[in-house]
């Protein structure tokens, strides 16, 4: 048997400009987990998961997934199908999904649970298969967030996968998308040509873990209302490309983010505050200009009160509701945030950065 945990992710700045190729984003792993149990049985699978009523059974088939709810957890067996023709093993195994990842009501919390159940089926199998330990080196790691990358392309997931990035890697992490038309050149083949063209250098993908400042705090306030991403950024995939707004938006993030990943390496604090809120501008102009939903009553207070106690705060991800960020210098700055935020009826979530020893 084998149970990984895979974090929660939320992203600092850099949002939507990270879906072009060579744009780059901040994002922080945070310390609520997706857990999978992976148990090696002999013929028919099972997978249990607080999303379905039931255990679902699922088997392989001429090296082809035979299950009745094979399209309802589509992401789930093509992680399958990928690790599957990577390793050339059809095994069958108890898969079971436990998640931290949505409020006891079970609305979603805005912490990338797609990704992160992406990660950490990819990560258990990947360990039985012996392609890593339970501790990945960053080479193995990379592998993991490829593999991952490439089950959600062939799912029909669209996005920077930067959520990937940072649920692999843990900790702050600085990552720079790729030319994801790489994907689409997938060969047919399983085995050594399958990983020879996996192995090879993705066009402009950059992954790096940051040094968060010791002494700094990083605050989470839920919205209570949960968003589909993927949704909210279809249009920019299929449309905005040549947008002029979208391609402002991109040079407005080129500048941004090298002067946040300073900031943060060198604890220079005025430097990430300016970087902060002028993404956070950024944006507003950006999404009011092509009128898609991202600010809100809730998410401009939430901001509104940070600020007042002199931390950085933000809308994190692609707006709309979830979740609020803020950064301050010391505790007892963010628990006077924390302390505003409830008195104001907003929901401080108890979550901090998670990077895994390494």
């Amino acid at each position: 048997m084998i149970q990984v945990s895979s974090p929660g992710k939320l992203y600092l700045a850099g949002e939507y400009a990270i879906l072009s190729p060579g744009s780059q984003a901040i994002a922080v792993a945070v310390d609520r987990f997706l857990t999978v149990t992976l148990t090696p049985v002999d013929t028919i699978g099972t997978l249990e998961t607080e999303l379905a009523d039931s255990m679902i059974c699922w088997r392989w088939e001429s090296r082809q997934i035979v299950s009745a709810q094979k399209d309802t957890f589509a992401l789930v067996f093509s992680v399958m199908d990928v690790m599957a023709r990577y390793t050339e093993q059809y095994d069958h195994f108890q898969i079971h999904i436990i998640s931290e990842l949505a409020a006891k009501n079970g609305v979603k919390l805005g912490l990338g649970s797609s990704g992160a159940v992406t990660v950490a089926l990819v990560r258990a199998l990947g360990q039985h298969y012996g392609l890593w330990g339970a501790d990945p080196t960053d080479q193995e790691r990379q592998l993991l967030f490829k593999l991952a990358a490439l089950a959600q392309h062939q799912a029909g997931y669209q996005g920077s996968y930067g959520d990937l990035a940072t649920i692999a890697y843990t900790g702050v992490v600085r990552y720079q998308n790729f030319d994801h038309t790489y994907l689409q050149t997938m060969p047919q083949e399983t085995g050594p040509v399958f990983q020879n063209w996996l192995n090879e250098s993705c066009p402009t993908l950059q992954i790096e873990r940051l040094q968060f400042p010791d002494q700094w705090e990083f605050l989470v306030a839920w919205m209570q209302e949960a968003v589909s991403t993927d949704q909210l950024i279809q249009s920019e995939v299929s449309s905005h490309k040549q947008n002029k707004a979208f391609q402002t938006l991109i040079q407005q993030s080129k500048a941004v983010i090298p002067m946040l990943v300073q900031g943060i390496q060198t604890a220079d604090w005025e430097r990430v505050d300016q970087a902060l809120q002028t993404n956070a501008k950024d944006l507003m102009n950006y999404t009011e200009t092509v009128n898609k939903p991202y600010q809100t009553s809730q998410t401009k207070q939430a901001t509104a009160l940070a600020h007042t106690l002199h931390a950085s705060s933000k809308i994190s991800g692609a707006g709309g509701g979830d979740c609020v960020i803020a950064l301050t210098r010391d505790f007892k700055t963010a628990t006077d945030v924390q302390t505003l935020w409830q008195a104001h009826q907003l929901i401080p979530l108890p979550l901090s950065i998670y990077t895994e020893r390494t």
